[in-house]
């Protein structure tokens, strides 16, 4: 008996020493993931939604009828649940700042006061003057005014006269801020002496960066990307491109980041198509997958019938006041990037990669892609193997401040053309992941990573937050 025990003794000493010696030689023993608690900062940071052009039943025109002050509070109420926190007063219920004014006017401040009950801001519309950025003393006793907004200048005297009215603005800005949002950025200025790189430098360097110390600066453009010809649905191949240069110059000088979405028809040609849920969410997660502190939506309120918006072509908001189904797709989709914003503000962006399924199946890059100038590589992201797609899909990369990796998985083809994209993310083997956190419509769920490989199944236009970890 003692013979076999020292027998015993002595095998166990042996698989010791062997163990032992496998880690000296190398093997790498996996620590578990050191993951922050999330949700603990709920609330803390959220998502700037913002719809262009308010509705003309938000301000009544005689306050005392308490007929029209119903209808105000329904439309501010339509506002909030849609999940915006922002309303541009452009267009319908335009409240343009008049070269003439020294006060607010008693409906506007009704429509300041209102929106501040409701938790939403608004940036104020200048009008196209300079000299109205003096004048921004007169906003100090309204929180809902976060600042001035100026619609897409088209010649540098414009910028530099903006520039000039900086000092005065700072002196009585009391932390409001003023955004620029730049020309569509499809290759030049309007009169042709800029390219969209020197478009944003000029607007940083003379405007943005010298606002004041307590201002919120932000880069924000507009391209819109549903396209609709002869029965034929796409996207603009020049959509992701644009985004990315507003990301990467935001990224440069340290600026929040916007950009607007298409959420109604509009025009003759190409963009006269109607949103629904998968064509928003298409959008919205690939702005996110792009680090964007921001989505504008275009448009809120149904503009009045002109060259560029005919009777038939509506927003979230009809010509009435009455929502209609797109304000039902923008949000659904809006409320499910509410559900995690907590989650994706606790990340940094640090690029964007791809799978080009259709360079995979044709040897032609896809489109959409390619306009992406400093797209990055499975080889800049350490945590990653390879990945693949059964269609073309959109990677953002972030890293919490633990340096957990975070990743925007979007299924970046048109929704009426693509319905499902089977994707698979291998993870270097050396992280040893085994779970992951994945945000599927905003909700959170665990998902198993077998074999240092996660399979997601993405819907037409979906995108997912995942955040890998070992257990």
């Amino acid at each position: 008996m003692r013979k076999l025990s020292r027998i015993f003794v002595s095998l166990i000493c042996v698989v010791f020493a062997c163990v032992m010696f496998a880690c000296s030689a190398g093997t790498v023993t996996v620590p578990r993931t050191n993951l922050p608690d999330y949700d603990a900062k709920k609330g803390e940071k959220h998502l700037e939604i913002s719809g262009w052009c308010t509705p003309s039943l938000c301000v009544p025109t005689d306050l005392t009828d308490e007929t029209q002050l119903a209808e105000s509070e329904r439309q501010f109420a339509l506002i909030k649940d849609a999940g915006l926190n922002v309303i541009h007063p452009v267009g319908s219920g335009d409240c343009t700042f008049s070269a003439a004014m020294n006060a607010v006017r008693a409906q506007d401040a009704y429509f300041y006061n209102k929106l501040y009950e409701y938790g939403l801001g608004t940036y104020v519309n200048l009008g196209r003057s300079p000299e109205m950025l003096s004048k921004i003393g007169v906003f100090k006793e309204y929180p809902a005014v976060l600042g001035y907004q100026y619609d897409e200048p088209s010649i540098t005297a414009e910028i530099r006269a903006f520039a000039a009215e900086l000092e005065k603005f700072n002196e009585d800005a009391f932390g409001k801020t003023f955004v620029i949002n730049m020309m569509p950025p499809q290759g030049t200025f309007n009169d042709g002496m800029y390219s969209y790189e020197e478009q944003i430098d000029e607007i940083s360097e003379m405007i943005i960066q010298n606002l004041g110390a307590n201002s919120e600066r932000w880069i924000s453009a507009d391209h819109y990307v549903l396209q609709l010809k002869d029965g034929v649905h796409s996207l603009s191949p020049a959509y992701l491109g644009n985004v990315n240069y507003v990301a990467r110059y935001g990224e440069k000088y340290g600026f929040k980041k916007n950009y607007f979405i298409q959420a109604m028809p509009y025009s003759s040609s190409v963009h006269d198509r109607v949103p629904g849920y998968e064509e928003v969410r298409l959008q919205e997660y690939a702005l996110l997958a792009f680090g964007m502190d921001g989505i504008s939506l275009f448009c809120y309120q149904t503009p009045g019938v002109s060259s560029e918006f005919s009777s038939e072509q509506l927003a979230m908001i009809d010509r009435e006041g009455n929502p209609t189904p797109i304000y039902d797709a923008v949000k659904k989709a809006n409320l499910e990037l509410r559900a995690f914003e907590h989650v994706y503000f606790q990340f940094d962006w640090k690029g964007v990669f791809t799978y080009d399924k259709a360079k995979e199946d044709t040897g032609r890059p896809y489109e959409c892609f390619s306009s992406i100038v400093d797209n990055l590589s499975v080889e800049d992201v350490a945590s990653i193997d390879s990945v693949r797609g059964t269609q073309n899909t959109l990677f953002g990369y972030f890293g919490d401040e633990r340096g957990n990796d975070g990743f925007m998985v979007v299924n970046y083809n048109d929704p009426q053309n693509v319905k499902s994209n089977s994707v698979t993310m291998n993870f270097n083997a050396g992280f040893g992941y085994n779970k992951a956190i994945v945000y599927v419509e905003g909700e959170k769920t665990v998902r198993e990573i077998a074999y240092n490989s996660l399979n997601l199944e993405l819907g037409a236009g979906e995108g997912v937050f995942v955040i890998p970890y070992t257990a």
